[in-house]
């Protein structure tokens, strides 16, 4: 009962104090401050991924400036600066400003800032940031938002799947991590099936070859690998020993063909050129 008491007699406090207001006299937020959208996350960080397409053509950011008020009457100026101690990317490597300054047109909340990423000079796996600060303003900057890493890495559309003729060369292993001697050339071929994963691949077999050949052994050694921007890497498959494969390898776009290498425990490796068919 006491309980319910005391919430008729908050409700009835919030009710006096309205009915004081005069109508149309409410009070509205009205303080306008600028914030980096990347400085609004959990982490004060935010990361952009970019397709890489080998055009040439570098790429906007996308890093925006909020505005966080109502939309105001006038233009709204903002300069900005790059922190270098605290950016790994390096400019006019991997990213150019065009401009340090920056306007938000009147009636708008959010700009761009002028900083375009060179998205053909980034390597594959990598992650480099962009620490960007807030200078100047026609309004506050809000405390805490004006300063934020802007993490920038790529990605790529994957097209290889395909059946692939091959040429090989490598050490035969001597069951100990060591070679017992060399073979190839060899020649096989092998095919990259796509599976549900974009840019993961099925392949027909891993030894490109090499089992078949040098130890009269016919069951393939399926398993998968994954291209990112032409890089290719394994996912840490086996062979039916329980033995693990370890490949890496590049493709030229232009021409399809890829270079590979790839080991086991047993010491058998592989120098692989893969030719489309």
């Amino acid at each position: 009962m006491k309980k319910n008491k005391l919430i008729y007699l908050l409700l009835g406090f919030v009710l006096a104090f309205s009915a004081c207001d005069e109508p149309g006299s409410e009070i509205l937020w009205d303080l306008s401050f600028l914030e980096l959208d990347a400085a609004t996350t959990a982490s004060g960080s935010n990361t952009y991924t970019y397709l890489r397409v080998n055009d040439g053509v570098n790429v906007p950011s996308g890093f925006q400036v909020n505005l966080a008020s109502a939309p105001l009457s006038q233009a709204t100026n903002v300069t900005f600066e790059i922190v270098a101690a605290t950016t790994t990317a390096i400019e006019n490597v991997h990213y150019v400003v065009n401009s340090t300054s920056l306007t938000i047109p009147a009636g708008e909340n959010i700009a761009t800032l002028p900083i375009d990423i060179i998205d053909d000079g980034i390597n594959a796996g990598e992650q480099l940031n962009l620490d960007i600060r807030l200078v100047s303003a026609d309004v506050e900057i809000g405390n805490g938002f004006g300063q934020a890493v802007h993490t920038i890495q790529i990605t790529c559309i994957s097209d290889i799947a395909g059946t692939f003729s091959t040429s090989a060369t490598g050490d035969v292993g001597d069951g100990s991590g060591g070679s017992a001697g060399t073979y190839g050339p060899i020649t096989s071929s092998v095919t990259f099936t796509e599976t549900s994963t974009d840019g993961i691949y099925d392949v027909s077999d891993l030894s490109f070859g090499m089992y078949a050949q040098i130890y009269a052994d016919n069951t393939p050694v399926t398993g998968r690998l994954q291209d990112v921007c032409d890089a290719l890497t394994d996912l840490g498959d086996t062979d039916r020993f329980g033995d693990p494969f370890t490949v890496t390898g590049t493709r030229v776009a232009a021409s399809g063909v890829i270079t590979l290498t790839w080991s086991n425990t047993w010491g058998d490796t592989g120098t692989v050129t893969l030719t489309p068919q």
